[in-house]
């Protein structure tokens, strides 16, 4: 038997197998109704067709002066959401905030919302919303944006829109108080970037700005670097920006060495999703009038498109020294390191969280940064993420780190095909001597070698990709 009065936040959802789920356990309805023909609990959250609704709420309910939030994505038309009013009246649940969630736009839906009173504070949520292109100049979006800034729940949105349309409605958008903007290019209006004055400088404004350049042209895309400095500039406490390359033909980008000069960035967070190494120039400055500031860089690339044509230079040079950088992401099954980025990487003295998953000039570069930096540089790193073949992963790691809290090695070739068997007990023995207690390391371990360590936790990770055990089983089955 649970006794459900103990739970303070409740969370439904009918997909599957009908479950309410607590930051502990799964409770099932079953449960609830051995304990008593109805709980209540201060919070309690319900994914599910409207018409389960009505049985859900007898079963369990928000607590006087609670909270609920309601899920239902296939809401659509005004009726709806008044019969969602009439089910939650029934109970008179005097509710201090109530929430609901459903997609798309829909003004409808919106207007009838402002008439209804569900609680002393009420929101509507839409995680994501994608406004079409030239949207923002008609009457019924305006008036949809108008009533989103009086109900929308602030900095929990992440808005989708057109650059023509970001300039021409800036205000709107920005009033909704979104957590992230997505600002995409397309076959359209671009402006004098010489004389960019469409935008008026805000410092309201301090989530993440992504800028898109997906099915454009090439002549549209050499424009990203002249979009992001001019963002920057408006955008005075901006703490995110992403840049994303397209998967087509990669144009150069283009911008101005003299405007990144004044700009004096307050960006906390850098992600690069990039295509070609040819704007690694643009890339380098930026991080360069960012180091200041800039506490965690992830770099991606996904494309293969010019691998063939690229040339391993430096990218990290241009932060040497960063004092506040803590968090560095290196990920890409066609991005190449060059030697210096690896000196570079052993100068980030502030340095929390380290993935590198992507190829080198040379083998020898990490396993050199390592050796000298692992505990001296290095030292305050609490989380290592390493895809690839260490020359000497014992010479590499160990040594007395006391920050080091989790530690993931794992080969960049298939460990089946390279005949590796995984570390035997003596060399994770070693790697483990002087981490502190508690530190979680994950690697391939040999068969028969897995023992307890006094201090140290040890997880097996499968040296067998999914597709090869997939493989494997079936010749398996097949001798059998």
């Amino acid at each position: 038997m649970t006794n459900c009065s103990l739970f303070r936040k409740l969370t439904y959802d009918d997909d599957g197998d009908p479950r309410f789920s607590t930051q502990r356990s799964d409770v099932s309805i079953k449960e609830i109704l051995w304990y008593k023909n109805f709980c209540e609990v201060p919070e309690l959250v319900i994914e599910c067709q409207l018409k389960r609704l009505l049985d859900i709420l007898w079963h369990i309910r928000p607590k006087k002066k609670g909270v609920l939030t309601i899920i239902c994505k296939e809401l659509e038309h005004a009726s709806e959401l008044i019969r969602i009013y009439q089910i939650v009246s029934k109970y008179h649940f005097q509710l201090f905030r109530f929430e609901i969630y459903w997609d798309g736009i829909n003004l409808e839906l919106l207007e009838e919302f402002s008439s209804l009173k569900f609680a002393k504070t009420q929101h509507v949520i839409c995680p994501e919303l994608k406004l079409p292109p030239s949207a923002m100049q008609e009457e019924r979006m305006i008036a949809w944006m108008t009533l989103m800034n009086l109900w929308a729940k602030r900095n929990e949105m992440t808005i989708t829109i057109d650059f023509a349309d970001f300039i021409s409605s800036a205000n709107l958008v920005l009033g909704m108080q979104p957590k992230q903007i997505n600002i995409y290019l397309s076959f359209g209006w671009l402006p004098d970037f010489d004389n960019f004055t469409e935008l008026d400088e805000d410092f309201s404004f301090e989530g993440t700005i992504k800028i898109e350049s997906h099915f454009v042209s090439k002549l549209d895309h050499k424009f990203i670097g002249d979009i992001a400095i001019a963002l920057l500039k408006k955008f005075r406490n901006l703490k995110g920006l992403i840049i994303s390359e397209s998967q087509m033909e990669t144009a150069t980008l283009e911008f101005s060495y003299k405007q990144l000069e004044h700009i004096k960035t307050k960006l906390d967070n850098l992600t690069l999703e990039i295509n070609s190494d040819q704007n690694k120039e643009f890339y380098k400055n930026l991080m360069k009038f960012s180091k200041n500031s800039l506490s965690s860089l992830t770099i991606n690339r996904t494309s293969a498109y010019y691998a063939r044509k690229s040339q391993i230079i430096p990218v990290l040079d241009s932060l040497k020294d960063s004092p506040d950088l803590q968090s560095l992401s290196i990920q890409g099954e066609f991005l190449f390191l060059n030697n210096l980025d690896y000196l570079t990487i052993g100068t980030f003295k502030n340095l929390r969280h380290l993935t590198i998953k992507c190829f080198d000039q040379d083998d020898q570069s990490i396993q050199e940064l390592l050796e000298k930096e692992f505990c001296n540089g290095l030292r305050n790193l609490q989380v290592l993420y390493i895809k690839k073949a260490l020359i000497d992963p014992v010479k590499a790691l160990s040594g007395v780190h006391l920050s080091l809290m989790k530690l993931t090695l794992k080969n960049r070739q298939s460990e089946v095909r390279c005949k590796f068997k995984g570390f035997s007990v003596d060399a994770l023995y070693a790697i483990a001597e002087g981490k502190r207690k508690g530190c979680k390391i994950i690697a391939p371990i040999a068969d028969g070698c897995i023992r307890l360590h006094p201090k140290v936790v040890f997880q097996g990770l499968d040296i067998m990709s999914r597709r090869q055990r997939e493989r494997w089983s079936k010749k398996y089955k097949w001798h059998q």
